[in-house]
């Protein structure tokens, strides 16, 4: 099954070439996840181009996907707003930029295993860096706790 998804954000009122920018770094990072990214800088209109006509024809792009992706600031822009309440009414599954980091790759600076989302602080076994669960509880913790009975004995 193809898993289309429709890429959202702020586009009038702000500088069009940063916008296309904007929307080609989701459309790569969306790409590399596996999804199939639907650009509306790609529909086919000139830009600047009529607000109206641009959003019929989004809306049209949008319902052929099965996820809409709302880049950073969507609730800022008319279009978005509309765009997300159109795809959430449609049953299209909502992603959100500000969501990304909760699946980022890490790699754990003490074990080096790959790990998602956010990490540990590994203090006191390593200064700096972020630590997977595992370590979290099977070292870092640990060890967290014995420098604590150590400081009550002083």
């Amino acid at each position: 099954m193809s898993k289309k998804v429709y890429i959202s954000g702020a586009i009038a009122h702000y500088d069009l070439e940063e916008r296309k920018a904007a929307f080609s770094a989701a459309a790569t990072h969306l790409r590399a996840q596996g999804y199939e990214p639907v650009n509306p800088f790609e529909n086919g209109l000139p830009q600047p181009g009529d607000w109206r006509e641009h959003m019929r024809v989004d809306i049209d792009m949008l319902l052929e996907c099965q996820y809409i992706y709302m880049l950073k600031g969507w609730w800022v822009s008319k279009g978005a707003k509309l765009e997300l309440d159109v795809a959430t009414s449609c049953g299209l599954k909502p992603m959100f930029e500000e969501d990304d980091v909760h699946n980022e790759e890490h790699k754990c600076c003490i074990c080096s295993k790959t790990f998602y989302g956010y990490g540990n602080d590994p203090y006191p076994v390593k200064e700096e860096g972020e630590c997977c669960e595992t370590c979290q509880w099977e070292r870092v913790l640990p060890e967290r706790y014995k420098l604590s009975k150590e400081r009550e004995q002083v």
